[in-house]
């Protein structure tokens, strides 16, 4: 998401000339000391940042104390602003003038054009900008005085201020202390608005439904899937885990035809793929094996990875084969070494896992010399593995190990990333020579939409808030399932089903 930027929060002393001006200690204060006599005795200050170009809308107020004729303005300008001047009256500038109520950009001609109400003494005139809707906006004593710029340009812009009012004393507020103008109720509208957008598109009952299933069949979660077939009034099919455990990683099985298992209907419609013979093969294939990978997520959650071992080498000693052949990558300097294949990943994560189980159950003899055996077999793939492989033995240095830096290598979340890596070879295990690797429609469905979104974000010019998926998450789902692989769960749910990335 990139690094946060920050808000404008005071006026900027330290590249401004400060001529015609003195700035309060407090760098929110400012007064004019200029004789106003001449266009060229401006008094104009920026603040010390520009508007964050990753936040919908960026608003500040100025509290006229006095000002005695002349005028004072505020708006926005870029870096190459020329000082003495009003906001507006240089390129890439735009403001507000009190003296005139009138609205200054240098597409306008040089008396600017009419746009709001004068002010002066006592007033509160505030100026923001909408940065997906490309739009700068004044108010007055709170009331919203319309869009005065559209299509607005010179990113990245400061908040600006303008005085030429003999003995002219403004405050201005950044969001220190409440603004009069109720911003976070503009904000709030929009998001209302774009929500009740989404909330016009339809999306049946059926396909979420189906993406459910999918997302259910893929992990595995054949006990849960069954239940919402049971409570959704969806048909008992072979998906569902009644058939029988598939062969796979060549040990002679081959999965059902693909016409046994037709498309879903939201795959027809492209609601999770695109309905083709392969995506029918796909959907084949993980109904084929949901058998087998239920019982290894069932098992690896327990912390039998010794049993969930054995029903691999019965089910798929070809799986298994495949990952033993290829062994670590022969030194620990393996940072030029080819990336490791899926099925290495098995084993390595395997292999830790149960070492991690040994941990856990405080059988410290077991555990090291398993760390002398199958776990030394597994160094030099990559630095990345090395170092995961170092920190999963060094759990035995610590006598209260659950309490230790490395406590997460003993939650429930590192026992379904083991199952995900496993779930993940059964399946590509499963599927044809060349294709992508296994996805649920699901997940597919939220990589389309954030792709979508940060096209969007870029083809606005970068400008407004970053689509963040999180965000709209539940909150309990976005506090507890940052991502799947550091998902939190109880130790006590066999069939706890992550939220997808």
């Amino acid at each position: 998401m990139g690094t946060p930027e920050p808000f404008p929060s005071e006026l900027n002393t330290s590249t401004c000339s400060l001529a015609f001006l003195e700035v309060g200690k407090d760098k929110l204060s400012l007064r004019y000391t200029g004789p106003a006599q001449h266009d060229n005795d401006v008094g104009s200050i920026q603040s010390n940042h520009p508007v964050p170009r990753r936040t919908l809308v960026c608003y500040f107020e100025v509290t006229v104390k006095e000002a005695r004729g002349g005028s004072v303005s505020l708006g926005f300008s870029d870096s190459s602003f020329k000082q003495g001047r009003h906001p507006g009256y240089e390129p890439h500038s735009y403001g507000y003038r009190g003296d005139t109520g009138r609205k200054h950009h240098s597409s306008l001609n040089a008396r600017g054009e009419d746009y709001g109400p004068a002010f002066g003494p006592g007033d509160v005139v505030g100026a923001g900008i909408h940065l997906t809707k490309h739009e700068i906006f004044f108010t007055k004593n709170g009331e919203h005085l319309g869009a005065a710029f559209r299509n607005v340009t010179g990113h990245p812009l400061f908040p600006t201020i303008g005085l030429h009012s003999e003995g002219a004393h403004v405050a201005v507020n950044f969001g220190r202390q409440p603004f009069q103008y109720d911003v976070s109720g503009l904000v709030a509208a929009e998001r209302m608005q774009m929500d009740k957008a989404l909330q016009g598109t339809r999306v049946s009952t059926g396909e979420v439904h189906q993406l459910v299933r999918s997302y259910l069949q893929h992990y595995g979660y054949a006990d849960s899937l069954a239940a919402f077939n049971a409570a959704a009034g969806m048909p008992e099919s072979g998906s569902t885990g009644t058939a029988a455990p598939a062969s796979c990683g060549g040990s002679g099985g081959t999965p059902p035809p693909a016409a046994q298992h037709p498309p879903h209907p939201q795959q027809q419609a492209g609601g999770g793929s695109d309905g083709s013979p392969a995506a029918a093969a796909g959907e084949a294939t993980a109904a084929a094996s949901l058998t087998l990978r239920s019982q290894l997520r069932q098992l690896l959650m327990a912390g039998d990875t010794a049993a969930a071992h054995r029903l691999l080498s019965q089910q798929a000693p070809g799986l298994l084969a495949a990952a033993a052949a290829e062994g670590g990558g022969g030194s620990s300097g393996g940072g030029a070494s080819p990336s490791p294949s899926g099925s290495f990943e098995l084993r390595f994560h395997l292999y830790c896992q149960q070492y991690v189980e040994l941990i856990r159950a405080g059988d410290i003899a077991a555990a090291l010399a398993y760390a002398g055996g199958p776990l030394s077999e597994l160094r030099g793939a990559s630095l990345e593995h090395d170092a995961r492989l170092a920190d999963v033995v060094a759990l035995i240095a610590y006598q209260q190990p659950e309490q230790s830096p490395l406590a997460g290598l003993l939650s429930p979340a590192q026992r379904e990333a083991t199952a995900d890596v496993v779930n993940a070879a059964v399946l590509r295990s499963h599927a044809p020579p060349g294709s992508p690797e296994p996805q649920a429609a699901l997940e597919v469905l939220l990589q389309q939409l954030t792709a979508v979104q940060n096209e969007l974000h870029e083809l606005a010019g970068g400008d407004g808030p970053e689509f963040d998926l999180r965000k709209h998450l539940p909150p309990e789902a976005a506090e507890q399932h940052p991502g799947r692989n550091d998902a939190s769960h109880t130790a006590a749910a066999q069939e706890a089903v992550p939220m997808a990335e």
